[in-house]
């Protein structure tokens, strides 16, 4: 039997140090991975599987590919996504989750 009484639970699991390092840190410009990981003195592999699960869950964007002297593909540069609250329901607001 399904219960409507029953408030619903927020999904997903907070998000860890590095993700919000990686956050916090695209909130001023795009950068790389391997930028971010210069910055935040992390490990490249850390920050880019980071960076992709951010991208993933809709809370990074990519905003161009620049080309870096030593890579033989262009590098993706990242920017954090800023969702309005009037697009948000108050538990996304209160939880910390954007829009969906």
């Amino acid at each position: 039997m399904l219960r409507t009484d029953e408030p619903q639970r927020a999904q997903g699991r907070p998000l860890g140090e590095v993700a919000e390092a990686v956050l916090s840190a695209l909130t001023e410009n795009p950068q790389t991975a391997r930028q971010l990981a210069a910055r935040l003195n992390c490990a490249i592999p850390i920050v880019e599987k980071t960076c992709y699960r951010l991208r993933t869950a809709g809370r990074l964007a990519v905003t161009g590919y620049i080309k870096i002297a030593g890579s033989n593909r262009p590098v993706a540069l990242y920017e954090a996504v800023i969702e309005e609250p009037a697009n948000m329901t108050l538990d996304q607001i209160y939880c910390g989750r954007g829009a969906r």
